[in-house]
């Protein structure tokens, strides 16, 4: 008899609320990763959203071992797939 597993969809990094903590598993755009991989946000990196700007604002994110803070616009946050 098969199980079936039902495996948790992916997050965009954009839909993590403010201090809640993911793990990057992808990109879901090929146009900015490698932008965002130059920066040091790379697989199984944990990362973590400090702060939003208002208005469709920069999203202010720290990740890494050395907890740098980057911010990034909402659509190379849309591109970051996530899983908690």
């Amino acid at each position: 008899m098969l199980k079936i597993i039902s495996l948790p969809k992916p997050l965009h990094l954009s839909q993590l609320k403010k201090n809640e903590k993911a793990i990057v598993i992808g990109f879901s755009n090929e146009e900015y990763p490698l932008k965002i991989i130059e920066l040091g946000i790379i697989e199984n990196t944990t990362i973590c959203i400090k702060s939003r700007v208002p208005f469709n604002g920069p999203i202010i994110v720290e990740f890494g071992d050395n907890n740098a803070k980057i911010a990034l616009r909402k659509n190379e946050a849309d591109c970051i797939l996530v899983k908690r």
